[in-house]
């Protein structure tokens, strides 16, 4: 499909940048768990049959999210652009089972934040005049609502009011095209309240939509869907962030805070009196680019027949022993 074939496309681009021989390096893949087996298919014969790699690994991102933190069980909670997920990793593995997913997601969030500094600021993320219309200005619009919603936009520590405005000092930001704006003390703001801590509470808001799902909700469904309690309470000790929406200031602690008294409130046995919940925070570029630490982290590993998938054996067996492959392998 399209999809597919543009995905190809990008591929054989970033081999002809780099001027690598793809047949002479092995390819590591990252995938959605939302990939199907006959997508994953696809990616093995394009990488086998078209670019003649010697070995191929195709693990989910959010395995690879959970090694960039160090652990092989870990909750993974990706606020990517367009969607929302919890996945439990168990010994370097994606649960399937337990998946959540919600709408509520990055863009969105950063869309309605763009759209309230377009308002009450008169801020403007259109190109320039002269720049390229079509795709690539709605491209950097898009981009320029992404800066400013992640170098702006906070979360309070728990479900009290919104910052008054005024009370904590402004922010300066410079637009695209080169005003700077003074956030925090907008005069337009529903009850004078600081703009900055108006949109982030809607990835925990409680809604009675199942694709409308909070943070706390999705995450704590994540872990009751592993049923060994060791696991769980492993889970619950080490959750984890990825995504551009990770980097939100703010939304770690209140992550906890709110999955603390979700545990609470439906009194979960697991977490028995010295059970023990941790968001972890790291740094933002680890959270931004977990994925691609964590395949580096993955790479460097020595190789081995369980984690990479030959050529020989693509030749032999086809795409289907593709998904017995990596750390699946060693359960």
């Amino acid at each position: 499909d399209a999809a597919h074939a543009l995905r190809c496309e990008l591929f054989r681009h970033c081999y002809a940048k780099l001027q690598v021989a793809a047949d002479e390096y092995a390819a590591l893949v990252p995938e959605p768990f939302a990939s199907t087996a006959a997508e994953r298919a696809d990616t093995a014969a394009f990488f086998f049959e078209e670019l003649r790699v010697p070995a191929l690994c195709t693990p989910r991102h959010s395995e690879l999210a959970a090694l960039a933190m160090g652990k092989l069980t870990a909750l993974v909670v990706d606020l990517g652009a367009g969607c929302t997920a919890a996945t439990a990793v168990v010994d370097g593995v994606a649960q399937a089972r337990s998946v959540r997913t919600s709408q509520v997601t990055s863009s969105s969030v950063a869309a309605a934040f763009g759209k309230a500094l377009e308002e009450w600021h008169g801020a403007s993320f259109d190109a320039a005049a002269d720049a390229p219309a079509g795709a690539l200005a709605a491209y950097r619009r898009r981009e320029g609502v992404r800066s400013a919603y992640e170098a702006l936009c906070r979360v309070m520590p728990d479900r009290s009011n919104v910052l008054p405005m005024g009370v904590a000092p402004t922010t300066p930001y410079e637009l695209p095209d080169g005003r700077v704006i003074h956030v925090g003390g907008s005069e337009k703001t529903p009850n004078k309240r600081d703009e900055r801590y108006l949109f982030g509470d809607a990835f925990f808001n409680d809604s009675k939509e199942d694709a409308l799902q909070p943070l706390q909700v999705l995450a704590l469904g994540a872990i009751q869907a592993v049923t060994y309690d060791p696991h769980r309470r492993a889970l619950l000790r080490s959750v984890g962030r990825a995504g551009g929406g990770s980097v939100t200031v703010g939304l770690p602690e209140r992550l906890e805070t709110e999955l603390r008294s979700l545990v609470s409130r439906q009194r979960v046995p697991v977490v028995s009196a010295g059970g023990r919940i941790a968001v972890h925070a790291g740094l933002s570029n680890e959270r931004r680019h977990g994925t691609w630490l964590g395949g580096s982290v993955l790479g460097s590993m020595p190789a081995s027949a369980q984690l990479w998938m030959s050529r020989e054996e693509y030749d032999e067996y086809g795409p289907s022993l593709l998904v017995r492959k990596g750390f699946a392998a060693y359960q």
